[in-house]
């Protein structure tokens, strides 16, 4: 019970078992487990997947959890779309980018994140939750260089531009 007004105290919706380990100050691996399971066993921790648990109290959102799952990634593809207005049905499939490996986790509905370029893992933005969001702009950038390259078959052509000593990678079309 301490426990858990602890964590409502500190106002946290997820942790990590190694943020757990410090908050709570517990060094041995084999105790952090066994906590983490009667935890898990008494309703107050909900375990998502291997390392990473949800405050079974907390009322968070589908977009926090998929920013929680997989760091760092951003929600985009076809929900970002979705949260836009821009795709007018809804998305049983939440899609992220990441610049980890290509992914699928079940829990409570289907997140998908999608491997990335770290050269590509740019554009995205933080909203009044702190859910990073791919940003609408470069959304509608990438969706414009899709559709003309896809479809249209025109040639492309990539030109780059280095900023405070950051490469920009910049598409045109001829």
């Amino acid at each position: 019970m301490k426990i858990l007004l602890s964590l409502e105290e500190k106002r946290l919706k997820f942790v990590t078992e190694a943020e757990f380990a410090r908050l709570f100050k517990i060094e041995n691996q084999n105790t952090l487990n066994k906590t983490l399971q009667r935890l898990n066993k008494n309703g107050i921790l909900i375990r998502v997947i291997k390392g990473k648990y949800v405050l079974a109290s907390a009322d968070y959102g589908d977009f926090e959890l998929a920013n929680f799952l997989v760091q760092p990634s951003y929600v985009s593809f076809e929900s970002a779309l979705s949260f836009y207005g821009v795709l007018p049905q809804f998305t049983y499939t939440l899609t992220s980018a990441t610049i980890k490996r290509t992914k699928k986790i079940f829990f409570s509905k289907e997140y998908e994140y999608t491997h990335l370029n770290r050269n590509l893992f740019w554009g995205f933005v933080k909203n009044k939750n702190l859910i990073l969001f791919r940003s609408f702009s470069v959304k509608m950038l990438f969706i414009v260089f899709r559709f003309v390259f896809c479809f249209m078959n025109c040639p492309i052509f990539v030109f780059g531009r280095r900023i405070n000593g950051i490469q920009f990678q910049l598409f045109g079309f001829r």
